[in-house]
């Protein structure tokens, strides 16, 4: 089985920015998704499910790198969800602001990831976003 590497900080921080996020977007609520459903929360407005939210926190500035990525897997789960209906945001909170995009139609696909841990299965089909495509909250 594969190690988590989502401390309690990672955590902490990931509410901290749903909070700023539903705020944001007017939901009554959020949920912390089970790991089965590989995306992150589930975004409530009233006593329904609005959408989905995957959460990053980035240490960098927002515009230091041209575009943003994320694993091709939880773009497959969120093409899972938008077949129901249910959109999912992709929300990033840089060292100088939060932003988001829909996570649908990426600009391309490489093979890449996080080469810090030693772990072969950080690298993996990730889902290419242009930077342009970020809307800051």
């Amino acid at each position: 089985m594969r190690p988590r590497y989502e401390s309690d900080k990672d955590r902490k921080a990931e509410v901290e920015i749903m909070d700023k996020v539903s705020s944001a977007f007017g939901f009554s609520d959020y949920k912390k998704l089970p790991s089965s459903y590989v995306l992150d929360f589930a975004a409530i407005r009233g006593n329904q499910i609005a959408g989905f939210v995957e959460v990053k926190r980035r240490h960098n500035d927002m515009r230091k790198y041209p575009d943003i990525f994320v694993a091709l897997h939880k773009i497959n789960a969120a093409n899972q969800f938008k077949i129901i209906g249910k959109k999912t945001i992709f929300a990033v909170q840089w060292n100088d602001c939060i932003g988001w995009l829909l996570l649908e139609d990426p600009e391309y696909i490489s093979f890449a990831g996080r080469v810090d841990r030693n772990d072969p299965a950080d690298l993996e089909p990730m889902a290419h976003f242009p930077i342009s495509r970020v809307t800051v909250i």
